[in-house]
Parts: C-alpha cells; sequence; structure tokens
C-alpha cells in the first residue's frame, strides 16, 4: 500500500477554492490511483473521462494543481511532496522476492518432511508477516501512513504449525527458570520425563512445546497443593442410637 499526502491548508488553499468541489474530488481519485500505479504523477487522459471528464480537468490546470501534457496530465510538484515511483517499485519487486523465497521454503518443508525452513527464507517470511498484517488491521483506522521496516530479517514470528514432541526434548532457559520460580522442590528432570512420556504416549501435537511445559508446570503445582490438604475427619457412624444412656 502507498500513502499520499495532501497539504492540511488544501481545504481553504486559493487553488483549491478556484478549482472547486468537483474538480477536487476528481483530483484526490486521480491521486489515489497515481499511487497504486506508480505513474508519478501522470493522468493519462482516458482515466481523466472516467474521473469526471475533460472540462473538470481543465478547472485544475487552470488553477495550476495540473498540467496538461502529451497525452494527459501531470500533477503540479508531484516529485517534491509524493511518493517516487522508482522507489516503490523496488519496494514491491523485493517484497514479491521475498513471498516468492518464502513459499519455496514452506513448500520444500511440506513436501520433503524438513521442520526448519532456510533462515534468509524464514526470516522474510516472518518479516512479510509482520509488516502487512498491521497495515491490513489498521490501515483504515488511521490517517497517516504506517512505518515501514527497513530490514524484514529483524522481525520474527513464531511458527504456528504443530508438531510432535521429539524424544529427548529439553525447555528454553525461560522454560527451566519457569519451573524453578513457579515450583521451587519440583524434580525437574523427574517431572521432564514424565512430561514426555505423557504427550509421546498419547500422540500429542503441539505449536509451542515450551509453552505446553509451563502448563505442565502449573497443573503439577495444583496438584501437589490439593495432596497437601489435611483429609477432613470421618463422619460418625450411625449405631441405632442416639445416647448411650439409653443402652
Amino acid at each position: 500500500m502507498t500513502w499520499a499526502k495532501i497539504d492540511d491548508q488544501l481545504a481553504f488553499h486559493p487553488k483549491a477554492v478556484q478549482a472547486g468541489n468537483e474538480a477536487l474530488g476528481m483530483w484526490v481519485r486521480a491521486m489515489s490511483y497515481s499511487c497504486q500505479m506508480l505513474t508519478g504523477g501522470f493522468i493519462a487522459k482516458d482515466m481523466v473521462v472516467a474521473f469526471g471528464g475533460v472540462k473538470v480537468a481543465k478547472r485544475l490546470v487552470n488553477a495550476r494543481l495540473w498540467h496538461e501534457v502529451d497525452g494527459g496530465y501531470q500533477f503540479h510538484d508531484w516529485d517534491q511532496y509524493q511518493p517516487c515511483a522508482e522507489t516503490e517499485k523496488a519496494k514491491r519487486e523485493a517484497t514479491r522476492v521475498a513471498r516468492s523465497e518464502a513459499g519455496k521454503a514452506g513448500a520444500d518443508a511440506r513436501w520433503n518432511g524438513k521442520n526448519k525452513p532456510e533462515p534468509m527464507a524464514n526470516d522474510m517470511a516472518n518479516g512479510m508477516a509482520n509488516g502487512m498484517a498491521k497495515p491490513m488491521a489498521n490501515g483504515w483506522q488511521n490517517d497517516a501512513p504506517e512505518p515501514e521496516p527497513d530490514n524484514l530479517s529483524n522481525i520474527v514470528v513464531k511458527p504456528t504449525r504443530k508438531t510432535q514432541l521429539q524424544r529427548g526434548w529439553k525447555p528454553s532457559p525461560a522454560g527451566y527458570d519457569y519451573a524453578k520460580t513457579k515450583a521451587p522442590g519440583m524434580n525437574i528432570e523427574a517431572s521432564l520425563e514424565e512430561f514426555e512420556d505423557y504427550n509421546l504416549r498419547h500422540n500429542r501435537t503441539n505449536a509451542d512445546w515450551d509453552a505446553a511445559w509451563r502448563t505442565w508446570v502449573r497443573k503439577a503445582v495444583e496438584f501437589n497443593a490439593l495432596l497437601a490438604q489435611p483429609l477432613p475427619p470421618p463422619k460418625k457412624q450411625f449405631t441405632g442410637y442416639e445416647d448411650d444412656d439409653d443402652v
């Protein structure tokens, strides 16, 4: 998505007042079209007809918001205020290449059974996922352009594909620290063996085994807390007599 800039003084600028609301509507639509198609502010005559006609375009020329050129019209001072078409084309090509490489890596992982895509393709795919998700979520609620990351490989997204637990799996250092903090008296290695046996026996799959391990630790703490509670005293058995004096 490419953003265009409009001066905050436009509403009552002498050029805008001279052009009139109808012509300014054409001007804004044409600006959006030029950013989308990367024409560098050039609007062909056939597009002018679609936006409102040559008569309306003449008002923009008379107000010096457009210049009539060979084959159509050119925005006034486009290069000084609006996105450079060549720069935007380079960005789009980089995104296309990144998407292609990520797709190839994903297909290779699926068809050849690889669990870990090549680092470069993985970084590019992760960068694109975040780079596109944020503008899509906020694009219609924000009147300012979203900043684009300069280096896509700095953005990391956790994988969401579920996998089976591998024999000998160990939690991350943060997972060990969590167990030590949450359950100080826990025999971590013994609990890891139980965790592994349980998940392998039941063929469990998970997208984040560190998170599953933290859940296991919490459940163990809750279970041990229940065991530590004293049992309630046994109820007095009914003997058939309400008072020993009646015997």
